[in-house]
């Protein structure tokens, strides 16, 4: 009986190690090519960070367009979907020059609409993970959430009527400010390293 028991626990052990060993196993390739950082907001940036520094980030890709109000690119993630990513600066909401991002929205365009179900739902988890429960129906979800660079900040995810692009909106719902947080100048904050 003894070694029954030991050898169950044994290959309990051995299926937990392996499970924690292939986390990223639980979501698709295709997330991983959009989100490809799931410790910040999105793609390895913070909403609040420096616009430079998502510029640096999504090196080696060049933008499509670069002006005062932000970065836009489009990215072709396989034969069967695009993604253009818009990261706007703080311009748009303050008259003061600002390079701090103020809102990413990413459309995705895909098309299959099962490819396209299931990318949500992957998308819709990984915001419940990290932002709590959402608000809204299937197709028109949000969630209120923070960062240490941005305290007030709403999530969308959306789903189109022909069930092919989702679009994925992170934005800065505070307030128009100066530009300082908690007296630290935003821009500060991941500053490029040269």
């Amino acid at each position: 009986m003894n070694r029954k028991l030991i050898i169950f626990f044994l290959l309990s052990a051995i299926a937990l190690l392996f499970a924690c060993r292939n986390q990223t196993a639980r979501t698709s390739h295709l997330f991983r090519k959009i989100m490809y950082n799931d410790t910040t907001n999105f793609r390895g940036i913070y909403l609040g960070a420096n616009i430079d520094y998502a510029y640096q980030r999504e090196q080696p890709f060049q933008p499509d367009h670069k002006d005062k109000l932000g970065l836009s690119y489009t990215f072709v993630l396989d034969s069967t979907t695009i993604m253009m990513v818009d990261y706007y600066s703080d311009n748009l909401k303050t008259e003061l020059p600002s390079n701090r991002i103020a809102s990413i929205v990413a459309n995705i365009i895909l098309d299959d609409e099962v490819q396209a179900a299931k990318l949500y739902g992957e998308l819709r988890s990984y915001l419940n993970e990290q932002c709590g429960v959402s608000n809204g129906i299937y197709g028109d979800l949000s969630w209120e959430t923070s960062n240490k660079y941005t305290p007030s900040i709403e999530v969308r995810l959306g789903l189109d009527d022909n069930k092919k692009e989702i679009t994925l909106n992170y934005i800065d719902i505070q307030p128009s400010q100066d530009s300082t947080l908690n007296g630290v100048a935003i821009d500060s904050f991941y500053q490029v390293v040269p």
